[in-house]
C-alpha cells in the first residue's frame, strides 16, 4: 500500500493496482473508495486503520486493477511535489 497525493491534492492510496480516495474517517479506521467510482460506477471500498495502515478491501471492484495507471499517478504526483519543495528547473524534473 501506498499514499500519495491526489490532482486536487488529497490523499490518495494505491493497493493492489486499484487507487482510492478518501470516503469517511471513523474514529479507529479510514473508509477509501475506488478512484474510478463516478467513471465506471465501481463500488470498490478499501478500509485503514486510522494510521493508514492495514489495508483490506472490504467491497470487490467491478472492472480489472491498472498497475500501469497507478506508476504514472504516482510519477505525476511525485513530479508535482519536486515543482513545488525544489529550485529544479521541470525540464530536470521530467528527465528524473
Amino acid at each position: 500500500m501506498e499514499i500519495f497525493k491526489s490532482y486536487k491534492g488529497g490523499d490518495k492510496v494505491a493497493f493492489e493496482g486499484y487507487t482510492y480516495i478518501t470516503k469517511n474517517k471513523g474514529k479507529n479506521y479510514f473508509t477509501w473508495k475506488c478512484s474510478t467510482k463516478n467513471k465506471t460506477n465501481c463500488a470498490g471500498i478499501l478500509r485503514t486503520s486510522i494510521l493508514k495502515t492495514d489495508p483490506t478491501v472490504t467491497t470487490e471492484h467491478n472492472h480489472s486493477a491498472n498497475q500501469s495507471e497507478v506508476n504514472v499517478m504516482k510519477a505525476v504526483s511525485k513530479m508535482k511535489l519536486m515543482a513545488k519543495t525544489s529550485c529544479t528547473n521541470p525540464v530536470e524534473i521530467y528527465a528524473q
